[in-house]
């Protein structure tokens, strides 16, 4: 939703262009961060693209998150460390790598989940006993990164956080990971763009889980269940995550206006 603010915002004249590309700051309330929008408001039909999991050829926004570690944790690696063993009740342990860029993740080895990697959503779906595990991984992720104070809390009243990203090598010399991502509890059908950049920033900071199976590139290319995604990282030289970017499209799909009965108090 975060691309149709921008060329929202200008349609409603609430911002003001003065040269060919349009640069819209964005507050984001939940996160207490700033996102740029950029777009071309005269964009050409040739410039529209395709991006995956949406079908069709759309108006382009590149989204850039500035400063996103610390979404909601207040750090970049909640717990201190860049790589952690997490062991669930039953015993099953997993070394992982949790991360908070634009919001928490929990990221893993397919391996160590039981999946090979490229397993497409139907089929993952239908595997009650990985979709349990990560459920159980996900409350324990919660409470170690401190999201969370109890499991009754993660598993009743926060099962958004944290994401799940479970990560493997790509195949035939291409350049970036594959990952499977899992999110409220179910296996996600394409790729989050949220945990798409805390993916993409763990692969530019060494020591993370990560980091082993991404090859280097200027941008950090994510295969997933429904095609790629690709994320610009922007690193300081002490580690710093300055700013994570991607494209995204959007469209107008309706106009409307809302009548609410709001009390005013004198």
């Amino acid at each position: 939703m975060s691309s149709s603010i921008g060329p929202y915002a200008l349609s409603q004249k609430w911002v003001e262009i003065d040269e060919e590309v349009c640069t819209v700051r964005i507050y984001n309330v939940n996160t207490e961060k700033i996102i740029l929008s950029e777009f071309n408001p005269d964009a050409a039909e040739h410039e529209l693209v395709e991006i995956s999991g949406v079908p069709g050829r759309h108006f382009p926004v590149r989204l850039s998150f500035l400063k996103p570690a610390g979404s909601i944790s207040g750090q970049l690696f909640p717990t201190g460390n860049k790589n952690d063993l997490v062991t669930l009740d039953e015993g099953t342990r997993f070394q992982a790598t949790l991360i908070d860029v634009t919001v928490p993740c929990i990221i893993i080895s397919a391996e160590e989940a039981g999946i090979r990697g490229d397993e497409d959503y139907s089929t993952l779906m239908a595997r009650r006993t990985y979709v349990k595990m990560m459920t159980e991984l996900r409350v324990k992720a919660s409470i170690t990164m401190k999201l969370c104070l109890d499991k009754n809390e993660a598993r009743l009243l926060r099962t958004n956080v944290p994401n799940i990203i479970v990560i493997s090598p790509v195949q035939n010399g291409l350049t970036g990971v594959a990952a499977r991502y899992v999110s409220c509890d179910k296996p996600h059908r394409a790729a989050p763009v949220t945990a798409s950049m805390a993916l993409a920033a763990a692969c530019c900071t060494e020591g993370t889980i990560a980091i082993f199976s991404a090859k280097k590139a200027d941008e950090e290319f994510i295969y997933h269940s429904s095609g790629t995604i690709s994320v610009k990282v922007e690193v300081a030289k002490d580690g710093e995550i300055l700013s994570t970017s991607v494209v995204r499209t959007m469209r107008f799909i309706m106009r409307g206006e809302i009548i609410a009965n709001i009390p005013i108090e004198h």
